[in-house]
C-alpha cells in the first residue's frame, strides 16, 4: 500500500497497512509485519509500536468487533471496512495503551481517513471513538450479558472456547484463554558448548547453569530462569544486536521446547535423527549437548524453513549436522536406515503457542485435530521403523489436545505393543493437566507442549 502524502505517524500508517494485508489474507500475521518491518525505516521504538498495534488488535479481535458493533448505530456490518479497521486501531489503543493520550489517539485516527479518503465519515469515526472513551462501563456491562461472553472477551473462536472447558476444565480453561492474550516473553538459551573453552567434566546441567550466568554477565539487564537454564529477554531488546546471537554462542526458544531433547538425551558418538526439524531450535540444542560429536541429520519437507535451519547452524558453528529436504510420508527412508536416537517434532494444530502466533485461533478448523492426528500418527510409525534396537524415539508436538499428543503415542502402542515401550512424557504447562490444584495458579512463561519417549525392545 503506498503511502499517501498526508499521512498519520508512519507506526500506525504501517500497522494499517498490515492489518488490511491480512484481512485480506495475503499472509500470516507474524509473516506480513516481518516483511513490512525489513522494507521501512522506521526507528526500532516505531517498529515495536506497530507490533504492539498489529498483534494487539489480532489478539483482542472479537472483542474490538463487539464494542463496535455496539456502538454504531447499525451494527458493524453496516460500516466499511477501512473505516472498521481504523476503529479497531483506535479502541485497542484507547482500552489498553494507557501511555497514548487519548486525543492523540482521536487525531491520529481522524487523519487515517483523511488518508484513505474517508472524509465524510470523519464525524462518525469522531463521534464512535468519543462514544467508546466515555461509556466503556456500559460496554463491559453488555459484555456480560452476552451468550458468548467468554469466546468475545477472550476473543477465541467459540469451538476452541468449548474444548479449552472440556479438556481443562471451566477454571483452568478460561486461565488458558486470559493467558493466551498476554505477551510472552523472549527466552535466550545457552549453547554450553560453544561457550565453554574447554569441555567440563560436570553434569550438563550444571554446565548449562554456568553457560545461562555467563550470558547474564553479558546482558545484565536480563533475568535468570528460575531453573537457571537461560534469560528472559527485557522488552524492547534487539535481539539481533547481541553479542551471544552474533557469536553462536545462545538462540531463541521457548523454555518448554527443551523438554523434547532431555528426553532424547543424546550422546556422543551416536547416530541421530531429528525429524521436521525446521527452523532448527531442537538440531541446535542436540549437537549443544554432544558438543557436536555425533553423527546428526536434520530432516524437513519445506525448503525455505531448511535454508532458516541452515543458517542457524553456521552461525553456531555446527557445520557437521547433516540437512536433508525429504518429505518423510511420501519419500520415507528405506528401513536400512537405523538410528539410537530419533527425535519426531510433529505437525500439529499448534493451541500451545496461541500467545506468539496471534492469528492462528483464527485459521484453525475443528477438523484440523483429528486430521493432524492421524498425520502425527503415520510420521510416529515412520519414524519407529529407523530406530535400531534398544534405541529411543521422542515424539513432540506444541499443542495440547489429547488426540494428537497421548492418543497418538497409545495408538501407535497399540499397534505395536511388543516392540515400543513408553518410557515417560511430559506435559506442558504440567498444572494444566494435574487433577490437584497446582499451588501456582498463574501460568508460567512456557508454551503448551508435550512429549514422549519411547524404547524399541
Amino acid at each position: 500500500m503506498k503511502k499517501p502524502n498526508r499521512s498519520p505517524s508512519p507506526s500506525r500508517w504501517l500497522a494499517y497497512s498490515i492489518l488490511s494485508q491480512w484481512e485480506e489474507k495475503k499472509g500470516f500475521a507474524d509473516h506480513l509485519l516481518d516483511e513490512n518491518l525489513a522494507g521501512s525505516n522506521l526507528s526500532l521504538r516505531d517498529q515495536r509500536l506497530v507490533q504492539t498495534l498489529v498483534f494487539g488488535c489480532l489478539r483482542h479481535l472479537y472483542l474490538l468487533d463487539f464494542w463496535i458493533d455496539c456502538l454504531a448505530q447499525r451494527g458493524k456490518g453496516s460500516l466499511p471496512a477501512p473505516l472498521l479497521r481504523i476503529l479497531r486501531l483506535a479502541l485497542y489503543q484507547s482500552a489498553f495503551l494507557d501511555h497514548i493520550p487519548q486525543h492523540a489517539i482521536l487525531g491520529e485516527s481522524l487523519l487515517l481517513c483523511d488518508c484513505l479518503k474517508l472524509e465524510g465519515l470523519k464525524g462518525l469515526a469522531n463521534a464512535l471513538i468519543r462514544k467508546f472513551q466515555a461509556h466503556r462501563s456500559d460496554l463491559e456491562a453488555r459484555l456480560q450479558d452476552h451468550p458468548q461472553r467468554l469466546s468475545l472477551r477472550t476473543s477465541h473462536p467459540q469451538w476452541l472456547v468449548d474444548w479449552a472447558l472440556n479438556r481443562f476444565g471451566p477454571e483452568k480453561g478460561e486461565r488458558w484463554l486470559d493467558f493466551n492474550n498476554t505477551i510472552p516473553r523472549v527466552f535466550l538459551k545457552p549453547l554450553v558448548s560453544r561457550i565453554e573453552s574447554t569441555a567440563s567434566p560436570s553434569p550438563f546441567s550444571q554446565r548449562l547453569v554456568n553457560a545461562a550466568l555467563h550470558l547474564l554477565d553479558q546482558i545484565p539487564e536480563a533475568s535468570l530462569a528460575p531453573d537457571r537454564s537461560g534469560l528472559f529477554l527485557p522488552a524492547g531488546c534487539q535481539i539481533s544486536s547481541l553479542e551471544a546471537i552474533q557469536k553462536g554462542q545462545a538462540y531463541i526458544q521457548d523454555p518448554g521446547a527443551s523438554h523434547a531433547v532431555e528426553l532424547l538425551d543424546p550422546q556422543p558418538g551416536e547416530k541421530i535423527l531429528d525429524l521436521c526439524a525446521a527452523p532448527g531450535g531442537k538440531t541446535l540444542q542436540i549437537a549443544d549437548r554432544v558438543a557436536g560429536a555425533a553423527d546428526i541429520t536434520a530432516v524437513d519437507s519445506q525448503k525455505v524453513r531448511l535454508g532458516l535451519l541452515e543458517q542457524n547452524l553456521k552461525r553456531c558453528g555446527f557445520d557437521n549436522v547433516g540437512v536433508v529436504c525429504r518429505d518423510l510420508l511420501a519419500d520415507p527412508f528405506p528401513e536400512s536406515f537405523q538410528a539410537h536416537a530419533v527425535l519426531l517434532d510433529a505437525p500439529c494444530t499448534g493451541l500451545g503457542t496461541l500467545r506468539r502466533r496471534v492469528d492462528l485461533r483464527y485459521r484453525l478448523e475443528p477438523t484440523d485435530i483429528p486430521e493432524l492426528a492421524d498425520k502425527g500418527f503415520q510420521l510416529l510409525t515412520n519414524a519407529s521403523r529407523w530406530v535400531m534396537p534398544g534405541g529411543r524415539l521422542v515424539y513432540s508436538t506444541c499443542t495440547l489436545t489429547a488426540e494428537e499428543n497421548e492418543q497418538a503415542v497409545r495408538r501407535f502402542l497399540l499397534a505395536h505393543p511388543d516392540a515400543w515401550r513408553l518410557e515417560t512424557e511430559i506435559f506442558t504447562p504440567a498444572h494444566l493437566f494435574d487433577k490437584a490444584e497446582s499451588a501456582a495458579h498463574e501460568l508460567d512463561d512456557s508454551d503448551g507442549s508435550y512429549c514422549a519417549r519411547l524404547t524399541r525392545k
